[in-house]
């Protein structure tokens, strides 16, 4: 399982793409990852699919409600 630190790294990351517009290279260092592509690799092993798909599939179920 995650430890707690890594479940909040998630949530802050799910909620950074969601919530914001900022790109991935933004919240990959405001949440300290060494580099971008480590951050979407982390997260996408973590939640299964990768940060870009995530905020474009949740993004719109968002807006659609």
């Amino acid at each position: 399982g995650l430890v707690g630190s890594e479940m909040c790294i998630r949530d802050s990351f799910k909620s950074m793409l969601l919530w914001t517009d900022q790109p991935i290279t933004e919240i990959a260092a405001v949440l300290g990852f060494a580099t971008p592509n480590y951050a979407s690799r982390c997260f996408k092993k973590i939640v299964g699919i990768a940060p870009q798909q995530y905020r474009q599939r949740h993004q719109l179920k968002l807006l659609q409600q």
